[in-house]
This record gives structure tokens, sequence and C-alpha cells, in this order.
């Protein structure tokens, strides 16, 4: 399971400082993946586009660091709306600027939201994608509204491509919306912790209220409960944060999880309990209790 370092929040909720702090906690835990997008961070400050990008390249080049960058390009704006340009112009421009930016640390170069169902237009964007692949970096797809299209026009391409899907407990359709890209699709799960939920309070994330649904907050209760009842058993989950974790790392099409932490100690806490996945999966009771807590 390939933990990989999420920078969605810097510039927004998480300052440059923290930043640093996170990726060095990462860096030292040992965790060489870290993910960013042109438009990070989403918070609709306009001076702030691309923010987060520049601070992980700003960091790379302080630290003298070694790792590997997905970086996620198309999106014109970081309002939250879908202005992309994805043609292949604009695309290779996006791919020299992020070679420019972390040079060797450039590990894959990824398409970041696309509603288009045309699809000649989609194999002028993967020819791009054909473009960086042929030049060692690996690829990848975000946000795809016709995965099928994309699984056409890749080919076989499309093998090891890296596809990143919303999955957590209480959502997880994303990964059955990607199923033309499951034999071949490298899945990371994003989202883990469903909006920054925290179990037993009323939290606020991104500037706005996690609001439960009925059916969530039902499930919520379940796993509430559920958690205190395994405080103590070794192995087993005791925070929302590693049920999460758990929940990813059991499923056998994702094969990495992006971390989105705020604080250095959850980083940590996340960090550790990735290290006992094998562990868990191992044990054939736990795993099973925990696959039928998930199936419940």
């Amino acid at each position: 399971m390939t933990p990989v370092l999420g920078t969605a929040m810097w510039g927004w909720t998480v300052g440059r400082d923290q930043a640093f702090a996170l990726a060095d906690t990462f860096h030292a835990i040992g965790g060489r993946w870290f993910d960013t997008a042109s438009n990070y961070p989403i918070d609709g400050n306009p001076d702030h586009f691309g923010l987060a990008e520049h601070w992980l390249a700003d960091w790379f080049t302080s630290r003298g660091a070694d790792g590997q960058v997905i970086v996620k390009v198309g999106a014109l704006l970081n309002d939250g709306s879908n202005a992309c340009d994805l043609s292949p112009a604009g695309l290779r421009a996006r791919l020299d600027a992020a070679r420019d930016r972390f040079g060797t640390s450039l590990g894959v170069f990824s398409i970041h939201w696309d509603e288009r169902d045309n699809l000649a237009e989609i194999e002028g964007s993967v020819e791009v994608l054909r473009q960086a692949a042929a030049a060692g970096y690996g690829i990848g797809l975000s946000g795809i509204r016709h995965p099928h299209l994309y699984a056409e026009a890749l080919g076989e391409l499309g093998w090891g491509c890296w596809v990143q899907v919303k999955h957590n407990v209480l959502s997880s359709h994303a990964l059955a919306h990607y199923e033309a890209l499951h034999d071949r699709g490298r899945f990371l799960a994003y989202g883990l912790n469903a909006g920054g939920l925290k179990l037993g309070t009323v939290y606020q994330e991104n500037n706005s209220a996690y609001v439960r649904d009925t059916a969530a907050g039902s499930d919520l209760s379940r796993f509430e409960a559920m958690l205190q009842s395994w405080k103590g058993i070794q192995l087993l989950p005791t925070t929302f944060n590693e049920l999460a974790l758990a929940y990813a790392g059991l499923n056998p099409r994702i094969s990495g999880v992006l971390l989105g932490p705020s604080r250095t100690e959850q980083l940590t806490e996340s960090m550790n309990f990735l290290g006992r996945l094998d562990r868990i999966r191992e044990d054939a009771s736990v795993r099973e209790r925990l696959e039928r807590a998930f199936a419940a």
C-alpha cells in the first residue's frame, strides 16, 4: 500500500511552515510519493492558483529531498468550476512547466477533471499522455466523467495508469465508476476521512460544516460504537482515520492512499497504521472481522 502525501489544503487551511513540517515528517518516516495539482488550493482565491504546487517545489529544492510527485493538470481556475484546458497544446505546456518545476522528481503526469464525451478530443489529450510515458513518466487520471472513453483511447497505455478515486466507508461508488480501467489501472484512494469527519464531534473542514444525512448518521453511530468496542484489541482500528485506512487497505483494487492531514500527529498515526496493514491482512481473524464490519 503506497502512501501519498496530498497538498490540496496547502495555502488554504495549511500554512507554509506547517506544509513543510508535514512534508518533513512524511519523508522522515519513509514516504516518497507526493500529490499536487495546478489549481491547488481550490479556495476560490485566484491569487492562490498553483500555490500548493509552488510550495511543494520549494520544499524539494530547500531540502534536496528525493521523492516523486504526481502532478494533476487541466483546470484553469481554483474556484471549483469545471473550466479546463485539455487541448494537446495546453497539456504539452503543462508538462513542460511540471518538468521545469520538479525536474527529476516529476513522477506522474495526470489529467485532472474532464467532463467531455468526445472520443476524438480525448484521444488528442491522451496523445500527450503517450508522449509523457515515452519520456519515462507515469500517467494518471482524476475526476473523469467518462472513463470508458479514456480506456478506449489509452489502449495498452492504460496498464499501470494511476487513477485517483474518492473511496471511504460512507462513499465508495467512484471505484465502480472506473470499471473500464479495473484490469489496468493503479488506483489511489482519496477522501478517506469523508471530508474531515471526526466521530462524536461537530467538525469544520474547508470552512464549511460537514453535513450528515440520515443514512450517513446511522453508519456513523455504528462505526463509533464499533471503534469503542475494539479499543485494546491488537491490530484493530481505534480511530475513524485508522478505520478509513483499513477500508482502503483491504480492498484488492486499491494500491495506494492519498493522505491529506493538516497535523503531523495525524500523519504519523496514518503512516504507523499503514505499517501494520500487512499484519492485518495476514491475521485471518482480524481481517475477517473488519470485512464483516464493512459489509454490514
